[in-house]
């Protein structure tokens, strides 16, 4: 496994990006790829922390795919844990197929 990252504020199409599945969490429902079988899972909370979400990240998605919500356009919303130590946990397939993972994250007062 390989990763990198960018520190972009671009809108994403997540109908382009996610040819098999995709999946968006912050509209109060869970918005996903329609008419494929999920591969992403929902999210968990780590450490048990509060999720709660927003409407102002920099990086606006915009859909056409999606169920329950069939599209969408320059959608700003998500969520977020606050706290040290607090984050999210999801599952993606795994095997010997080479595949590419985009998960789009953000960060907001955070120090290293």
């Amino acid at each position: 496994m390989s990763g990198s990252g960018t520190s972009s504020s671009a809108g994403v199409n997540l109908t382009a990006e996610g040819s098999t599945d995709w999946i968006h969490w912050g509209d109060g429902i869970v918005n996903r790829k329609a008419g494929v079988t999920p591969q992403l899972s929902t999210y968990t909370s780590v450490s048990g922390g509060g999720v709660y979400t927003y409407n102002n990240d920099p990086r606006p998605l915009s859909w056409s795919d999606g169920t329950p919500t069939g599209s969408g356009a320059s959608n700003t919303n998500g969520v977020f844990i606050p706290g040290t130590g607090q984050g999210f946990s999801f599952t993606a397939p795994a095997d010997t197929t080479t595949r590419t993972l985009m998960v789009h994250v953000g960060g907001w007062a955070e120090r290293r």
